[in-house]
């Protein structure tokens, strides 16, 4: 029989949500690949997944490397503009021009031909592989960096999903 209310009120709240709000020390969890099928996904089972940290810095680090090989290419506009304003300013726009293809083409073609490695992947020791394929094929990296466009315009919504994946 409940007395009181309150008591009544922690039966419907979720044990998720309960846990959110308590402060306990957390232990780091290493994750392992958990199949969903067969076939090549069970080749795949044990294998250790890159936690968040790695995956953020080697993103991150490619991120800057694309801006760093873009950014010669934007000195002969600044200087045109300088001769105009008399103010040295580059201009960095990432949806025109070479900035808006160099991404996905930087991702796709860097994971093809280094199976599965961009340079910010090889710092950190992490790869990419394909569940499906033993080998990533081209579209298949092509593709993969296409959603990085589509996560980055979904207000990083695409990111946020490998807090949600049992395979994160």
């Amino acid at each position: 029989m409940v007395k009181y209310l309150s008591e009544v009120r922690l039966r419907i709240v979720p044990g998720w949500l309960k846990n959110l709000f308590r402060r306990k020390k957390r232990e780091k969890k290493i994750r392992f690949f958990t199949p969903m099928s067969a076939g090549r996904q069970e080749a795949l089972r044990g294998v250790e997944l890159a936690p968040f940290g790695r995956r953020f810095f080697a993103f991150a680090f490619d991120f800057l490397f694309v801006s760093f090989c873009l950014f010669p290419f934007l000195i002969p506009d600044a200087v045109n503009r300088m001769d105009e304003t008399g103010v040295f300013a580059i201009k960095v726009d990432p949806f025109h021009g070479w900035a808006i293809l160099s991404l996905p083409l930087y991702f796709g073609l860097w994971t093809y031909f280094r199976k599965g490695r961009t340079l910010g992947k090889e710092l950190t020791g992490i790869r990419v592989v394909s569940l499906t394929h033993e080998e990533l094929g081209f579209w298949h990296c092509i593709e993969r960096s296409l959603g990085y466009g589509a996560s980055i315009l979904e207000g990083g919504f695409g990111f946020f999903q490998f807090f949600l994946h049992p395979n994160r």
